[in-house]
């Protein structure tokens, strides 16, 4: 016989309600020197940013001058004016064509490409400020590496992680500049001794170079210039997330791995001005995804290995899923995956790595805020609903709670104040 489970999600999203943020204020603080964390990054102020890489040839176009270097900064090809170079990886280093001269230029690991006259770069159809850094990754591979002033990088960031806004959400522009800013600044202390600073996706944060850039967002750039958020006097780690579904997280739980620290506990996302949940109107602030016992089975069987790092015929044949941990924000801080080969557990955030929401493109169940709904037949399951709630990790600092702050009337130090509480605003530089 089959039978329905119904695990209460309203109450799961309740409990994610249910709490108010205790926010210590945000002050501002102007620095000198780089005794503390990140002044020698906010000194230097120059990000490198990974644009592509595994790829045996690479097209990039300027339009005027160019000058090619090698590592040592010796000038190996010019150009007279608009070029297309065509960039390979060869067994002895990196080559370079300009076309439609034809001629070449080889160097060992890498080669710099610089505007004589601050000429914008085309590649892949986007245009980019600053210079390329191409390195050799291996005789079949080399990356390619936008090399760029912060701010400038900042300009290309805000766009694609808070969309083109208007004047009444210029507060949560301001806020996210400080926090992409703050998070640049910590990947290039991280990464100082690594080929580059930051990837231009969500693996750190979305840079797509001019495409997109906008007045507004640069206005909140240059008007928050060298902002950036501590604690302590260091710098913070200023993770942030789209829609945080009613409660942000708690880093401790869904990222185990990583540092901790006291400002990212997790807020209720609610301002004195209403009861609702500040990013409550935002797409995926509620959502589901359901999925037939056999299908999820089929699944699993693919993710575990993958995330838990077992043998895929470790796994079974599915039987149950159950919740085993809750956190205060409402998300679930742990799963047991019972199989005919055993009970496979896992934890924090890789949750959404197992149970996908479209196992065709791979896309992850959009955050760990859930509950299920269960139908069983007999001791297996037959039929899965998740129900959940937020889109991202869900720690730091709301975007979509962010613009109605400011939509609100709240300013970006407000804003700061909610999502990161206790810490205070630094000018760097």
């Amino acid at each position: 016989m089959i039978r329905a489970t119904r695990l209460a999600p309203a109450a799961m999203l309740a409990a994610a309600l249910s709490f108010s943020a205790s926010c210590s204020s945000v002050r501002s603080v102007e620095r000198s020197g780089n005794a503390e964390r990140g002044g020698k990054a906010a000194q230097a102020r120059e990000i490198r940013v990974l644009i592509d890489s595994g790829k045996d040839t690479m097209k990039l176009s300027v339009t005027g001058p160019a000058a090619i270097t090698n590592e040592s900064g010796a000038e190996l090809l010019s150009t007279g004016g608009p070029a297309s170079l065509v960039v390979s990886s060869q067994a002895s280093g990196i080559q370079v064509r300009a076309e439609p001269e034809g001629r070449t230029a080889s160097a060992g690991g890498s080669v710099r490409i610089v505007s004589k006259r601050g000429d914008t770069f085309i590649y892949d159809g986007i245009a980019y400020a600053g210079s390329f850094s191409v390195l050799r990754e291996n005789a079949a591979g080399c990356s390619l590496i936008n090399v760029l002033s912060l701010e400038t990088y900042l300009e290309g960031v805000l766009p694609h992680e808070l969309g083109i806004r208007g004047p009444d959400e210029f507060a949560a522009l301001e806020a996210q500049a400080i926090a992409a800013r703050t998070y640049a600044l910590s990947r290039m202390i991280d990464r100082e001794q690594a080929p580059f600073d930051v990837y231009a996706s969500v693996k750190d944060q979305v840079y797509r170079g001019r495409k997109g850039v906008h007045n507004l967002a640069n206005s909140a750039v240059q008007k928050t210039g060298g902002m950036v958020l501590e604690y302590g006097g260091k710098l913070a780690f200023a993770y942030y997330c789209s829609s945080c579904g009613g409660h942000t997280a708690d880093i401790s739980l869904m990222w185990p791995d990583r540092r901790d620290a006291p400002y990212l506990k997790g807020v209720r996302d609610r301002d004195t001005r209403g009861p609702e949940s500040l990013c409550g109107q935002g797409r995926n602030f509620r959502w589901r995804y359901s999925f037939s016992g056999r299908e999820l089975g089929a699944l699993v069987r693919e993710t575990v290995p993958r995330v838990l790092g077992v043998a895929p015929d470790e796994v079974g044949y599915l039987h149950d899923v159950r919740i085993t941990g809750r956190s205060a924000s409402g998300r679930v801080t742990g799963v047991e995956i019972e199989t005919s080969r055993g009970a496979f557990t896992v934890a924090g955030d890789r949750i959404r790595w197992v149970f996908l929401a479209d196992r065709a493109t791979e896309k992850i169940l959009p955050s760990a805020m859930f509950d299920f709904q269960k139908m069983m037949d007999g001791d297996r399951l037959a039929f899965l609903s998740i129900v959940g709630g937020g889109n991202g990790h869900g720690i730091g600092m709301c975007q979509l709670g962010a613009l109605e702050m400011a939509r609100r009337g709240h300013t970006f130090q407000m804003i700061l104040e909610h999502y990161y509480p206790g810490c205070s605003i630094a000018r760097k530089y």
